[in-house]
């Protein structure tokens, strides 16, 4: 992250070959389909939730076409890790763990709150770039990059009976 939002423009710039690649690899993305992904999140389900992770994947997914990588593979591999890490666990949210405004976690003691939190809130802004931003803390937290693992065993999580309703803020709040 050395060298804030302008290194990190740059580096993108970098990593996707310049203007006539990166336009092409914008232009491969569907905005719609990131909106939709964010908006469901907003429900505040677990299957919500859940789908919405499934429509991100697939908003963020033609960037790992071969026609948007760089000619040259050994071009900043970290950025396609972090989408072959994350997309495939966004898709199928199989271990998926959500309560509203307590837990959100795709891997167990790796909270996405904050970064889910940060996409939705510069959705919510009409800051494009800074959603995109929000969606790379939300890959690298998912691909364990940015999410510190605890040492120790999670807390135990608290039991509910069916149907009742868990307080506090949820993921876009």
């Amino acid at each position: 992250e050395a060298g804030g939002p302008l290194g990190r423009r740059a580096l993108l710039w970098h990593c996707f070959g310049g203007a006539s690649a990166a336009d092409a690899a914008a232009a491969a993305l569907d905005p719609g389909l990131v909106e939709q992904g964010l908006g469901v999140m907003l429900r505040r389900t677990h299957e919500a939730v859940g789908h919405g992770f499934l429509t991100l994947a697939a908003a963020l997914l033609p960037l790992l076409s071969p026609k948007n990588r760089p000619s040259d593979p050994q071009r900043c591999p970290a950025v396609f890790e972090l989408l072959e890490t994350a997309l495939p666990e966004w898709a199928s949210p199989m271990a998926l763990q959500y309560e509203p405004g307590r837990l959100l976690e795709l891997s167990p003691a790796c909270s996405l709150i904050g970064p889910v939190n940060e996409a939705v809130g510069a959705w919510r802004r009409g800051d494009w770039e800074a959603l995109g931003v929000g969606l790379a803390s939300l890959l690298r937290a998912t691909s364990a990059r940015g999410c510190p693992r605890a040492a120790a065993a999670a807390p135990p999580r608290v039991s509910r009976a069916p149907g009742a309703e868990p307080g506090g803020g949820g993921p876009s709040r």
